[in-house]
């Protein structure tokens, strides 16, 4: 049975008024939750500043590897996933462990690109051996099986954004779209969204970075474009209407 997504696109202009660089420091990437806190990942160092720069805490540990991504989403349970060495830690808002370090190897998880926290507790991953959406306690307990997409997710292709938004987790797959589940990890629909290494979902809203950064309405389909420069950056977050570009070396925030 084939079925037919049909997005209307409606494209509208964002025009922006201010900007203000409030982070000028290396990093390779960047987080911010509602708590207005910006988190900037360099190496195995994760750094949290205030939304005006000032640099609050810091959190280092040379023993794991790089960290390959950070979720902020809850400021009190920030998950740190360190890709190489196959872990996960658990920090509270002032960067301090709030527990040991998970190793996925103790549930035979060889490979997974995607990781997020959950509402609910514990974190969501995509297993690519079982190529289903797995959601596991602090504990390593699996609690929750979503649908298995063999067929559906080409297998040679990899995952590399999860996150869990207003009932919904959405997992994207970079050049190709993004595939949206409910809470319980069961298949919804998928949205063919050409982003590049940029992305996040924002309550019923997709951010995506391509040749500049686009907003997409998962409830009306209505695609819009934000009017900024973007050929000198390869990172943004949206926070609160507030939005943060990067370029690997500074931050701006644009009002």
């Amino acid at each position: 049975m084939k079925f037919i997504l049909l997005i209307l696109f409606v494209f509208t202009s964002y025009f922006i008024d201010t900007q203000k660089v409030v982070i000028e420091k290396d990093y390779d990437f960047f987080e911010l939750n509602n708590m207005q806190n910006i988190y900037t990942v360099k190496s195995n160092i994760i750094t949290q500043y205030s939304f005006q720069g000032k640099q609050k805490f810091q959190y280092s540990n040379f023993k794991h590897g790089d960290i390959y991504s950070l979720d902020v989403s809850d400021p009190m349970r920030i998950l740190a996933f360190y890709k190489d060495f196959n872990q996960v830690l658990f920090l509270d808002n002032t960067l301090s462990e709030i527990s040991d370090y998970l190793s996925l190897d103790e549930i035979n998880m060889n490979e997974t690109n995607a990781i997020c926290t959950s509402s609910t507790g514990g974190f969501w991953l995509f297993n690519k051996d079982l190529f289903k959406l797995q959601k596991y306690s602090r504990s390593l307990n699996l609690v929750q099986e979503g649908t298995n997409m063999e067929g559906i997710i080409d297998r040679n292709l990899t995952p590399d954004f999860l996150d869990e938004q207003a009932n919904n987790i959405y997992l994207g797959i970079k050049n190709k779209g993004v595939y949206i589940f409910d809470i319980f990890g069961t298949y919804k629909n998928f949205i063919p969204l050409n982003y590049n290494n940029s992305i996040q979902v924002v309550n019923s809203n997709i951010y995506y970075l391509k040749d500049s950064i686009y907003k997409y309405n998962v409830k009306d389909f209505e695609t819009s474009v934000l009017d900024i420069p973007t050929n000198e950056i390869n990172m943004f977050k949206m926070v609160n209407n507030t939005l943060f570009i990067g370029d690997k070396h500074k931050i701006i925030k644009i009002d």
